[in-house]
């Protein structure tokens, strides 16, 4: 796909993963909102409720998608950017005391955790050079 994308055009392609999720069991919080999404599959799979545990399986998981995106991007040079959006809640204020100040939910974030991930997103558009 991205082979096909670089053929029809010469924008860069941004690329990202996520944050490193937090399976808690949080819905979407409308009334009769989507969700949970991870809670239920650690749940069937017997993996121990420990929310630690279960937040250091996420991390390896989306880990290894970042690190899969990072590829793409080495195969493309300059055309394929990855956006580093792991770990960009972790250093932001009030996170550590609770992380839902950033997360809406177990797999989505907030306005304010979107507004961290669109200044990464500008920070890059910035560094290639577009406004």
């Amino acid at each position: 796909m991205v082979s096909a994308i670089c053929e029809v055009t010469s924008a860069p392609i941004l690329v990202h993963g996520y944050d490193h999720p937090i399976p808690d069991g949080r819905k979407l919080g409308i009334p009769f909102g989507p969700g949970p999404w991870l809670k239920p599959v650690f749940d069937c799979a017997d993996i121990v409720p420990d929310l630690s545990v279960r937040r250091q399986v996420m991390q390896v998981l989306i880990d290894e998608l970042n690190k899969m995106l990072r590829d793409i991007e080495s195969v493309f040079p300059g055309r394929v950017h990855h956006l580093g959006f792991a770990g960009a809640f972790q250093t932001q204020p009030g996170f550590q005391e609770d992380y839902r100040t950033y997360w809406a939910n177990e797999l989505h974030p907030n306005q304010r955790g979107f507004q961290v991930l669109a200044n990464i997103v500008y920070k890059k558009l910035l560094s290639l050079g577009l406004q």
